[in-house]
């Protein structure tokens, strides 16, 4: 689940029971925040994309945290 609250404050919430999604959507009922409900990706990587005028570019971080614990070092 993901909340916005403005343009600067985002929060992202990893349920993995359907109790814990109805105690999360039953708070953001409650708010006056922007909220969605979307699948969780269990990702090796961000991908960034920016346009500057009519050119796009792509950035890949990797956190090497994330990326040494699923080799098994």
């Amino acid at each position: 689940m993901l909340l916005q609250y403005s343009d600067v404050m985002r929060l992202q919430v990893k349920v993995d029971e359907h109790y814990s999604y109805q105690d999360v959507a039953s708070v953001m009922a409650i708010t006056d925040c922007y909220s969605t409900a979307e699948p969780h990706v269990d990702a090796v990587c961000d991908v960034y994309i920016q346009k500057i005028g009519p050119h796009y570019r792509a950035y890949v971080y990797v956190n090497p945290v994330i990326a040494l614990s699923r080799h098994g070092h």
